[in-house]
């Protein structure tokens, strides 16, 4: 049986925990295997030195995840210690959740629980607190049939990496190794560190694993984390980043399996001003910028979620997005300036070479244009869409916008196997040339020229898989060596 379940505040006689300051909000799905009753859950609490009385966390099982009746909810009692030296960093808190789960005889459900398209984009509401909330994504994997991989390049362990909270100090490290970062909060900062090719067993790459999946969590509410245009080779595996944005210009960077949620309402908290939330360090609330020149920048398995913007693209070469999923994309009506749109790829400031989007679930919509609100910008070029669900865009699922002159501007690509529905509109695509729409693909071919091949607009099926399901099942968690050794 899988279900999704989120933390919540818990009745009211208990003494509630405060997200964000006792322990991270947290929202996935789990499986009680056949034959089995229950399942541990993991939630992250934070120790500090404070005197206080025991307090509580419930977790709830969402009914609309599961077909099954849910018996009870759970609750995680944080025990107090006393006035002392604050904790190393933190480790999971378990809880046991129930449901009436079939007899032990019954065959446990396979369907992954992203498989099955919900009438609307999964949704994580805040929590009821005046503290900014955060969410982390479900992290799930499909069953996977595909063949075993080969084994890793090679050799030693990961090594230990510096005793610190600052991500930059293990970005810092030399490369062609494997570092693993002890669970526990960090906080970014600006690097503009390379890590020259070598003939290594990791051929220079700087790896940093995540010493479980989700639980190495990256604050950027005080700092963004900047990958400058010196810094290359450096893959992140299984980190999730909080409360900000990543900025990447460097060349060679990879995104493993990782997590990103900046939610509105935690970026209008961020500010001097709430009324003026761009005037904070974050302009916008986007979890992702790659820009400035950037080249061969890739995210394979990542979720993007609660925030307004996923992702932008502008100024790059050969970026890849594979087996990704974006959703819950809003700005919660807290942008009363209109600085950003609740866009899951937005490339809006042109200059794109080689961007691709593959084996993915884009919950949102994708918008491509070759001039930036200045004037700048310039052509899109060499785009891929393939293998991709789109769906519950806010317009339509593509927009493609051409508004630079003939010559020196222009949107040029190819979509091939998407399935784009549910969208607000009801058009999968529309191209725009200097402020004209076209709902005919193509109509001024000299300027937007994105062929199209297999395109569905209707919804999948009950019991599809998704792309990025797909995508996942052939590639879990402990295989990225095979982006090293280019066999993706």
């Amino acid at each position: 049986v899988t279900f999704g379940w989120h933390t919540d505040a818990p009745p009211p006689a208990s003494a509630p925990a405060t997200p964000g300051n006792d322990y991270l909000p947290r929202a996935a799905f789990a499986t009680i295997p056949a034959g089995q009753t229950s399942v541990l859950l993991d939630v992250l609490t934070k120790g500090d030195g404070a005197a206080e009385s025991n307090e509580t966390i419930a977790v709830k099982v969402d009914p609309g995840s599961t077909s099954v009746p849910v018996l009870q909810d759970g609750e995680i009692t944080i025990v107090d210690a006393g006035t002392q030296t604050p904790a190393p960093p933190p480790t999971p808190t378990t809880t046991t959740t129930t449901t009436s789960a079939p007899p032990p005889t019954a065959p446990a459900t396979t369907v992954p629980p992203t498989t099955v398209p919900p009438t609307s984009p999964p949704t994580t509401a805040p929590p009821a607190t005046t503290s900014p909330p955060t969410t982390t994504p479900p992290v799930t994997t499909p069953p996977s049939t595909a063949p075993p991989l080969p084994p890793p390049p090679t050799t030693a362990a990961a090594v230990a990496g510096p005793s610190s909270s600052n991500l930059a100090d293990f970005v810092n490290m030399p490369g062609d190794e494997v570092v693993k970062v002890p669970n526990g909060y960090y906080h970014g900062g600006e690097i503009d560190t390379a890590h020259p090719a070598t003939t290594g067993p990791y051929k220079g790459w700087l790896v940093l694993v995540a010493q479980s999946q989700g639980n190495v969590i990256v604050d950027l509410s005080t700092a963004p984390l900047t990958l400058g245009p010196n810094t290359s080779r450096v893959m992140f595996v299984g980190f999730t980043f909080v409360n900000g944005s990543v900025f990447v210009a460097g060349n060679d960077i990879t995104f493993w399996y990782t997590q990103h949620t900046f939610p509105a309402d935690v970026w209008a908290h961020q500010a001097p001003d709430p009324q003026n939330p761009s005037s904070g360090l974050y302009r916008a609330p986007r979890t992702v910028y790659v820009r400035d020149g950037a080249q061969r920048v890739r995210f394979y398995g990542s979720d993007l979620h609660d925030t307004a913007t996923a992702f932008s693209v502008t100024n790059t070469t050969d970026v890849l997005l594979d087996g990704v999923t974006t959703w819950n994309l809003s700005d919660l009506g807290m942008d009363p300036q209109d600085v950003v749109h609740p866009d899951a790829i937005a490339a809006v400031s042109g200059n794109n070479t080689g961007f691709t989007v593959a084996d993915s679930w884009i919950r949102g919509r994708v918008m491509i244009q070759d001039e930036a609100n200045d004037g700048s910008g310039g052509p899109q070029v060499g785009l891929v869409f393939k293998h991709l669900w789109v769906s519950g865009s806010p317009s339509s699922g593509f927009t493609f916008t051409a508004a630079k002159p003939a010559g020196s501007g222009g949107v040029f690509g190819v979509r091939d196997d998407v399935r784009s529905w549910g969208h607000k509109n009801g058009y999968d695509r529309i191209d725009i040339v200097d402020g004209v729409q076209y709902h005919d693909a193509n109509a001024q071919p000299s300027r937007i020229d994105v062929t199209d091949s297999a395109i569905s607009t209707t919804a999948p099926s009950y019991g599809m898989v998704s792309p990025a399901d797909q995508w996942r099942a052939a590639h879990p968690l402990d295989s990225w060596p095979e982006m090293i050794d280019g066999q993706l």
